[in-house]
């Protein structure tokens, strides 16, 4: 059974969540954080849609946001709903392939982007995106391998799933091709960027390089949960920050919170 988590943003807005089901990581056989919704995103989401005063012209439409540890996409979604053009991103392949199917399910192809993001890696100098749907990282991921959801067999490398379209874009007739798959000029740093498909035809591919050099807003929900972490995701909130950009952080408050803030404070 799949579970459809529902978010009322108001003034008849309403975000639906597929979330993941036994998305497991093959490295530590625990469940992947990103596969539901966590508490912190849906009173983030909840938050960007009433506090009017908190930002120019009374809402953050045409903003440019991007989201970081995004999971299923909750927050991101929910800026793009508002009118906010959005980058969605987190590291694990599946939670990216369960991103790509929840910009599909809230018609919002063309306002919100999903990448890959490893948190201390570099950023993206160049992208191609000429064949579409997605532009794989700098060298490739050689031996990384990646679950697959839909048959639990292991893929070859990380990026043929998200070039087959994970488990939103298979039918009943089996995998699709790899015809949406498109590498980079091997200079790309940490970020590789898919638009969705809006119709069965491509939406308008983002220039994730120049998106990503004028940031109004940084977000993220529940991301520092983890004391060890908190290193990497300095340095990308450090390579991301601009002149004019805001930083919102939701958190639920763990045991590891705390010490999570001053390794934060710390590096600023």
């Amino acid at each position: 059974m799949v579970n459809v988590r529902e978010v009322d943003l108001g003034g008849s807005r309403t975000i639906r969540i597929v979330e993941l089901e036994d998305a497991i990581d093959p490295a530590t056989r625990k469940s992947v954080t990103g596969a539901w919704v966590w508490d912190a995103s849906i009173v983030f989401a909840t938050w960007l849609s009433h506090d009017k005063a908190t930002w120019p012209e009374g809402s953050i439409k045409d903003l440019r946001v991007l989201e970081l540890g995004a999971g299923l996409g909750l927050v991101g979604l929910a800026a793009a709903a508002l009118g906010a053009r959005v980058l969605l991103t987190d590291r694990d392949l599946r939670v990216l392939s369960g991103i790509r199917r929840n910009i599909k399910e809230n018609a919002l192809e063309g306002r919100a982007f999903a990448a890959q993001l490893e948190w201390g890696e570099g950023l993206p100098r160049q992208v191609d995106l000429r064949k579409g749907v997605f532009a794989e990282r700098a060298g490739g991921n050689g031996g990384m391998e990646a679950e697959d959801p839909t048959d639990g067999r292991s893929t070859g490398s990380a990026e043929r799933l998200l070039a087959e379209g994970g488990p939103s874009e298979r039918g009943a007739g089996g995998k699709q091709g790899r015809a949406g798959a498109a590498a980079s000029s091997g200079e790309s740093g940490g970020l590789s960027a898919h638009g969705g498909v809006r119709g069965g035809a491509e939406s308008e591919p983002l220039d994730v390089e120049d998106f990503v050099k004028d940031l109004d807003l940084i977000v993220g929900s529940d991301i520092m949960y983890e004391a060890d972490l908190m290193p990497a995701l300095c340095q990308t909130v450090k390579q991301l920050v601009g002149p004019r950009t805001r930083i919102f952080f939701s958190v639920e408050l763990r045991p590891a919170t705390p010490k999570c803030f001053h390794g934060m404070a710390g590096r600023a």
